[in-house]
């Protein structure tokens, strides 16, 4: 799983001494081959495994290209309102946490007094043709996948995907990522489930796959994500600073937050030696009979 691109770098290195820690801690639990833990890693997609940036931005600038020619000065307000900055060439807001559905009927709104739903619906097909011919755009992985799928699987841990996007276009990615295959569930903004953060989405993945809520992690880079893992009472709410949310906003509602998601296996590996520890600790020695009575006599005086 490791590409020749980190074939000796820190992240590698790194990645080895989280798989050396596992197993050595799960070897003093009494388990040194794959067991499970009852828990489910549930990953957002877009800015947590995946840098969308590039895709997004492109798409926007030739969406701003047709559309401005008859909406020159509101134009700019619609794009920050869906969460696109022209100045900064960055995505935040609706456009990073809402599925593609939603974002386009919310353009669509904005600018019905200037275009008709004819005339929007052609500039948007014309915006996905030129964006999803340049499909590259949208797989640009943030850090390795498939080392880190490996240690989730290897540790016990069943993999699921939560996204805004299309279920089948999280699945392309995945795939082309080769990743797909260890992945066990992946539920898509069409998946029929109520928007994040409504838990519902969570539940249905811990059912499908059989996992506890306590066990289980939610791996997010926006609000939305750490909403939804907190409404649905997972164990561990993890931020991460790769994608759209601020580590100020992430901060108040996760429990960890990380550069990457690529960190989570140290992360990981740190909490199963810590189980380790208290596990293996040994126990108090009993009592003596000569100190229990003089304690029962205490008591009784």
């Amino acid at each position: 799983f490791f590409s020749p691109s980190i074939s000796s770098s820190p992240q590698r290195n790194q990645m080895q001494r989280s798989f050396l820690l596992a197993r050595t801690a799960r070897q003093a639990l009494g388990s040194t081959r794959a067991y499970s833990t009852g828990g489910v890693v549930i990953f957002d997609k877009d800015g947590t495994l995946y840098d969308t940036n590039s895709g997004w931005v492109m798409w926007m600038e030739h969406y701003a290209k047709c559309v401005r020619p008859m909406m020159p000065h509101q134009l700019d307000g619609i794009l920050r309102d869906v969460g696109f900055c022209p100045l900064t060439k960055r995505v935040t807001g609706v456009l990073a946490s809402m599925p593609w559905n939603y974002i386009k009927e919310h353009l669509l709104q904005k600018t019905e007094h200037c275009l008709t739903p004819v005339q929007h619906h052609q500039i948007m097909h014309e915006c996905d043709d030129l964006v999803f011919a340049e499909s590259h755009v949208f797989h640009e992985e943030i850090f390795p996948l498939g080392p880190v799928f490996a240690f989730l699987k290897e540790n016990g841990y069943k993999i699921g995907i939560c996204t805004a996007d299309y279920e089948q276009p999280a699945r392309d990615a995945l795939k082309h990522s080769g990743v797909l295959d260890m992945v066990d569930v992946v539920v898509g903004g069409d998946s029929g489930f109520q928007p994040k953060p409504n838990p519902a989405v969570a539940h249905a993945i811990m059912q499908h796959v059989g996992a506890l809520p306590e066990k289980s992690f939610m791996v997010g880079d926006t609000v939305v994500d750490m909403q939804l893992g907190r409404s649905a009472r997972l164990g561990t709410v993890v931020g991460v600073l790769s994608g759209a949310g601020l580590g100020s906003d992430l901060v108040r509602l996760c429990h960890v937050l990380l550069p990457t998601a690529g960190d989570l296996p140290t992360f990981v590996a740190k909490k199963i030696l810590s189980k380790a520890s208290v596990d293996c600790a040994p126990a108090p020695p009993a009592p003596s009979v000569a100190a229990t009575a003089t304690t029962a006599r205490s008591v009784s005086a």
